[in-house]
């Protein structure tokens, strides 16, 4: 919910926040009215780079840095200060608050004199409790906002519900530095009730120096709530503080977070928060400058406990990884900027070489899931090169290969260059709709009754019946029974012309013989 541009929240949760708070640093000490967005405001274009880090505990949004204050006489368009923002949300607990950091950086020879604002500076992020936000509390007990206060609470109307309590954390206990504190009176005809600021004046960058300011928003459903967090955080604890470089830490104005009153004594005073003191000054030791135990993330590079880098961060991509050791090939995180690739071993013949180099097609290397890589011969035009993917020439890829008649760059079968990349024909076996073909079976055509035919124009027929012709009625069943077609039996003591002799009655017409084997003939043939 953090908007990159200029590190105010949008919302929170339920309306919260309409974009609150923000940064302004400005020469003019004397500013009465709204800083100017362009010249003094903290706003940076929304498409800059950010940076996330995780933390112990949290996670840490780094904006972009944007010049501000007076310009550079050398060149006119160029402002001297550079402000940057950290913002960083601790993970669970019950403490759940935003930190700001902003960091003032003065790149003159000579020393600069500011007013730095913070929350409503240039008319644009207030609270969401819009016409209704009233101070519930402060740290001094008052509903009255003033100079030196440290900590203040605001809610709307409801304070059970409705709008969430916020409270801002400005000063810290036994350094507070505020000279005005304040809420925005009415303007025009409406009651600009959300709209707050507090000022830090004067404030003196040395010539190449810096100096920062520390705040924290929380938010809570009761303004109780929401004053008991910030009253613990007027004394920030180490947690607290979690990620601030030492170094930073002794620039910051508005907390005294330095090293405690005896660091450096050689005598462990825990009721200080001490949690070492060897009894020196060096921040380069066991033991840091601030007496805190040296740990890879302080800021510190403590060679005795064999630390070869210490950039404060937890981040593995940059020159110092998170055991604070020097980047290099081989250790298996990849140096961001510097190394492509980094698979922590020496083998040279996968994806990642032993410079840190990641292999890529068109490296002349098969690698992963290359078939081929010819290098600066790789071409999508030439016949048989191994193509731009890395993969071999195939059918289907636009280019006629040396084993290829046609390749009209698909693998259909409808038109006149078949799927295997030859000339569409009768007898390849692939339909040739363009062509005319209706059925196509390769060296089966013609072969097969009901299969397609020669010419792939249609399916081969059946044969013709061949069979014998008719020869007319059958002859009489010889066991019994009368075959009408039999001519009559010849008149009772008549002789038979044309009939061979038998038993008792009569013999069987010669002209029935005949019939009968003519019909047994023709049944041979047709069972």
């Amino acid at each position: 919910d953090i908007q990159h541009d200029r590190g105010d929240i949008n919302n929170g949760t339920f309306d919260a926040y309409d974009g609150f708070g923000n940064v302004c640093v400005t020469t003019d000490t004397a500013l009465a009215g709204l800083c100017d967005r362009e010249a003094e405001n903290f706003d940076v274009p929304a498409d800059r780079q950010t940076t996330l880090v995780a933390l112990a505990g949290g996670s840490e949004l780094t904006l972009s840095s944007d010049r501000l204050g007076p310009r550079s006489s050398d060149s006119p368009t160029r402002r001297l200060i550079v402000v940057t923002r950290r913002l960083f949300v601790p993970h669970g607990g019950t403490a759940g608050y935003l930190r700001y950091l902003d960091v003032l950086e003065n790149t003159a020879s000579t020393p600069f004199t500011v007013k730095v604002r913070a929350g409503t500076t240039d008319g644009f992020g207030s609270l969401g409790c819009d016409f209704n936000c009233a101070v519930q509390t402060t740290d001094t007990g008052t509903v009255t906002l003033g100079p030196g206060q440290l900590w203040f609470v605001v809610d709307d109307g409801t304070l059970t519900g409705g709008d969430p309590a916020i409270a801002m954390v400005i000063d810290g206990s036994g350094k507070g530095s505020t000279t005005l504190v304040r809420q925005r009176p009415p303007t025009a005809d409406f009651s600009q009730s959300d709209w707050f600021t507090w000022e830090y004046e004067a404030v003196t960058i040395p010539a190449g120096g810096r100096v920062a300011y520390l705040h924290f928003q929380v938010q809570r459903t009761t303004p109780a709530a929401a004053a008991a967090v910030a009253a613990a955080l007027a004394s920030p604890t180490r947690a607290d503080l979690v990620g601030i470089d030492p170094s930073l830490l002794g620039d910051i104005q508005n907390f005294d977070v330095g090293p405690p009153p005896n660091c450096g004594d050689g005598v462990l005073q825990a009721g200080e928060g001490e949690e070492c003191d060897d009894g020196n000054d060096v921040g380069d030791d066991a033991c840091s400058n601030m007496c805190i135990l040296a740990v890879c993330g302080d800021g510190f590079v403590q060679s005795p406990v064999g630390e070869e880098c210490d950039d404060g961060n937890s981040v593995d991509g940059d020159a110092c990884t998170n055991v604070c050791l020097d980047a290099e090939c081989g250790d298996g995180i990849v140096h961001v900027g510097v190394e492509e690739c980094d698979d922590g071993n020496d083998d040279d013949d996968d994806d990642c070489t032993l410079d840190c180099e990641a292999l890529f097609c068109g490296d002349g290397i098969i690698s992963g899931t290359e078939v081929c890589d010819d290098g600066e011969l790789n071409s999508d035009t030439d016949p048989d090169a191994c193509r731009s993917t890395c993969q071999a020439p195939a059918c289907g890829d636009a280019v006629i290969d040396s084993l290829e008649t046609c390749d009209d760059g698909n693998t259909a079968e409808n038109d006149d260059c078949n799927p295997v990349c030859q000339a569409s024909t009768c007898g390849d076996g692939f339909l040739w709709e363009e062509g005319g073909e209706v059925c196509d079976e390769g060296v089966a055509n013609g072969t097969t009754v009901g299969g397609c035919n020669v010419d792939c124009s249609g399916l081969v027929p059946e044969p013709a019946d061949m069979g014998m012709p008719d020869l007319g009625p059958p002859v009489p069943d010889m066991s019994g029974g009368t075959d009408m077609s039999v001519p009559p039996s010849p008149p009772p003591g008549g002789g038979c012309s044309g009939c061979t002799t038998g038993g008792a009655g009569g013999g069987v017409p010669t002209l029935a013989l005949f019939y009968l084997a003519r019909r047994r003939r023709r049944g041979r043939f047709t069972r």
